[in-house]
């Protein structure tokens, strides 16, 4: 059976489209559930984007299914200020910082290979959620301090 994911908040659907299974659910953890069926070809690969506490439990969730993960948005740029890149003024929620060691060892036990963006779009961001794009940094430049992570290169 083949599988693909979309996470909606606040919403659960369940779709047959030729042969495989599109899923988009809340609360999350049920995702998890549908990618422990045993019938699922491999390797089950997620992505993650986001930087709410949210998130981050999502992907502590399917750590416990999947073979691969790619992290974008503010929850890979938690990863990254806890490995010393430097990402200038991104607004990064403490419980999603306090998240990335907890899920680096889930993986690492899990076996799950997460994959992190070394690019990304910065700018300057904006009250209600408007931000202003202003350029490109990467792993090596890093964010400058003015500036915020916004989303991945």
């Amino acid at each position: 059976m083949e599988a693909m994911a979309t996470a909606a908040l606040g919403t659960a659907n369940l779709d047959t489209r030729e042969g495989g299974v599109v899923v988009s659910a809340a609360p999350l953890f049920s995702l998890s559930a549908l990618l422990a069926a045993e019938d699922l070809d491999r390797p089950v690969l997620a992505c993650v984007g986001g930087g709410s506490a949210e998130s981050a439990a999502l992907a502590e969730a399917l750590l416990d299914s999947v073979d691969e993960c790619i992290l974008g948005g503010a929850l890979a740029l938690a990863f990254k200020g806890e490995w010393g890149v430097d990402i200038g003024g991104s607004v990064i929620a403490p419980e999603v910082a306090a998240a990335v060691p907890r899920l680096v060892k889930k993986a690492r036990t899990n076996g799950v290979r997460l994959h992190l963006p070394s690019d990304y779009v910065t700018g300057v961001g904006a009250a209600g959620g408007d931000a202003q794009s202003s350029g490109a940094a990467t792993d090596m430049s890093g964010i400058d301090g003015g500036l915020q992570g916004l989303d991945i290169g």
